[in-house]
């Protein structure tokens, strides 16, 4: 499975959605895509740049670090605005590289107050998490309904991309709120809530180590059993 398709079936795709009336589209572009070209041509209003890691590394997708790196900020030369996490690895490199591709960039961060989003104080608070946000018009508290203190991270890259794109603050707020994915963090409980699980679809170190770490500081009362394959 592609994470991003091949150019003929996402134009499709694109065509279909016009024309069941869809105005908007938000998408996933792998690095892989955009080594490959698969999204060429593709004029983007917004893009995130969230993180960077070692999981793509292989004989099968990108050779070394730097291949893969510079695949991923050939993302920026399409974008109308780009958004850029300070927090992440080679972060000063991406802003870099977006500045010099974008004509207009924005930041996020969880530990710089200088950036155009940052954010502080992420709790849970019952099932769900709140956490604060400095963002000039957009600036406030808002909740996520899914667990994992690692999706206070996704949530400021979406609040930036709504900040860029002039999204009043009622639209983030509800839909932050709802936001949710199937097989991403979905939680079930038993009767009496002795039994908690959690189904995620982490298919990597980096998902699975940000996965254990969000649930060992969001239930660390618990025993907690991985079953994985």
């Amino acid at each position: 499975r592609l994470a991003t398709p091949e150019p003929l079936e996402l134009r499709r795709h694109f065509a279909h959605a016009r024309a069941s009336g869809m105005e908007y589209l938000v998408m996933e572009v792998s690095s892989q895509a955009l080594k490959y070209h698969r999204t060429l041509g593709v004029p983007f209003s917004a893009a995130a740049f969230l993180n960077i890691g070692s999981d793509h590394i292989s004989p099968i997708e990108h050779p070394d670090f730097d291949d893969y790196f510079h695949s991923k900020l050939k993302l920026f030369a399409q974008a109308a605005l780009s958004c850029v996490n300070l927090d992440c690895g080679h972060g000063g490199e991406a802003l870099s590289a977006a500045r010099a591709a974008c004509p207009e960039v924005l930041t996020f961060s969880q530990r710089d107050p200088a950036a155009a989003v940052y954010g502080h104080d992420a709790h849970k608070f019952g099932d769900d998490i709140l956490f604060q946000t400095e963002a000039g018009a957009l600036s406030g508290q808002y909740r996520l309904t899914m667990p994992g203190l690692f999706n206070v991270e996704n949530a400021l890259a979406a609040i930036a991309v709504c900040q860029g794109l002039g999204i009043p603050q009622r639209c983030v707020y509800a839909g932050l709120e709802k936001a949710g994915v199937p097989g991403r963090m979905e939680v079930y409980s038993n009767a009496d809530g002795a039994i908690t699980a959690i189904v995620d679809f982490a298919h990597n170190r980096m998902s699975f180590e940000n996965l254990c770490r969000s649930t060992q500081n969001e239930y660390p009362d618990r025993r907690i059993v991985s079953i994985f394959g």
